[in-house]
């Protein structure tokens, strides 16, 4: 339906996500976005954009918000890259009729427990699972299924609060301060996660990335320092593990919209790990528009205000992020990043710390100190020049 005369249409926006941001207003879009008071204290303002600070996570004040505005705005689409914002923006796209995945499939995308319930009810699932709230279930848990198994909250982020736990004597480190965590079975094996873009009934899949964790005695084992995309594996199990993902999206109703979701492979087990209603973090999306030219951010947002979207599967070369790392201290030195910006694979890196910058142990994502992206060939040149390049940049600490 057309918009009334004098009344101006704007784009919803959940949380702070600066490229989202940056490319609505390439994009032309005027845009009403919410921030959580946490992030507020970093947030950079901007023209174009109409800026409400409340916490939407606590309650469903921001639809009431959004109810008020439309007395004289109109709302082309609703749109969310943050985990937080996912449900909020899903509540709003459903209350204004507009596009968006559905509530229900974002509840059980952002609950693991609920998820990995629902599709043991609908489909063959391969892992063993628990919900746990004190020491005792967790002594119960690895009786059965055995050593090592993984303990994360329910609906956590960012592998913020993630354990592995090896054996009984690890589970006194475990602090639950009242909150839920979901227990899972260890599985061996490759990593690998797909993205998704539901439009129309149809899932069109961005690609198959493969994931490595950190390999350091110290700190969180389980937080990712490496994406490689495509993934470094063979065809038959490309295949086979779009094949899967489509199925349990489709189970889950997770049809519309961007999705990320993780799996551990080997050989022809596939055991799911997650899945999100939102592109994958870690910059994947650019690693993505990199070796396709097509920009997923850029298709969502037109996807949101009712155009058509187009994705592509053939790949020219290959493209990986590697993240930093350093021993925990105070920063006195960095050596090689200049250097290294000049590489021909390199696109870009970022370091955000300097000298006199403190380096904490790595226990979550955003603990990582910054990353280099680069391109190649293929998918084994790019890893390894990766690698290569973030082994060799030297941060000195004391």
């Amino acid at each position: 339906m057309d918009a009334e005369v004098g009344v101006k249409s704007k784009l919803v926006v959940y949380g702070n996500t600066p490229r989202l941001i940056d490319t609505a207003k390439l994009l032309g879009h005027e845009i009403i976005q919410f921030v959580l008071p946490e992030d507020a204290l970093n947030f950079t303002w901007a023209p174009q954009v109409t800026t409400i600070i409340t916490d939407y996570t606590l309650s469903d004040d921001h639809l009431s918000i959004l109810q008020a505005l439309r007395l004289n705005t109109e709302f082309s689409g609703v749109v969310s890259l943050a985990e937080f914002g996912l449900l909020p923006a899903a509540k709003a796209a459903e209350l204004f009729k507009l596009r968006g995945a559905t509530v229900e499939a974002v509840k059980l995308s952002r609950d693991k427990y609920l998820m990995r319930e629902y599709l043991q009810s609908q489909m063959e699932e391969v892992i063993g699972f628990a919900k746990v709230q004190g020491s005792n279930e967790l002594i119960e848990f690895g009786k059965k299924y055995g050593y090592p198994f993984i303990l994360k909250p329910i609906s956590g982020v960012a592998s913020e609060g993630v354990h592995i736990i090896e054996e009984v004597d690890d589970l006194c480190e475990v602090c639950f301060n009242g909150r839920e965590y979901l227990a899972e079975q260890w599985i061996d094996g490759m990593e690998l996660s797909v993205d998704c873009f539901g439009s129309g009934g149809e899932l069109y899949c961005l690609g198959v990335n493969e994931e490595v964790k950190r390999n350091s005695p110290h700190g969180n084992k389980l937080v990712e320092m490496q994406h490689v995309f495509p993934a470094r594996i063979k065809e038959v199990v490309r295949l086979r593990t779009i094949k899967r993902c489509k199925e349990i999206l489709m189970k889950l109703g997770l049809n519309d919209g961007p999705s990320h979701t993780e799996f551990k492979v080997k050989g022809e087990e596939i055991a799911l790990i997650e899945t999100h209603s939102r592109f994958g973090g870690d910059y994947i999306y650019e690693l993505y528009e990199r070796t396709t030219g097509v920009n997923p951010i850029r298709e969502y947002l037109k996807w949101a205000v009712g155009n058509t979207v187009r994705f592509k599967e053939e790949f020219t070369g290959s493209a990986s992020i590697h993240f930093l790392e350093a021993i925990p201290g105070v920063i006195t030195d960095i050596i090689g990043l200049e250097y290294f910006r000049s590489h021909k694979n390199v696109a870009r890196i970022e370091m955000p710390l300097t000298v006199g910058s403190t380096v904490k142990t790595i226990e979550e994502s955003p603990d990582r100190i910054g990353y280099v992206v680069v391109t190649g060939s293929s998918n084994s040149e790019s890893a390894e020049i990766a690698s290569h390049v973030a082994s060799s940049i030297s941060i000195v600490t004391v």
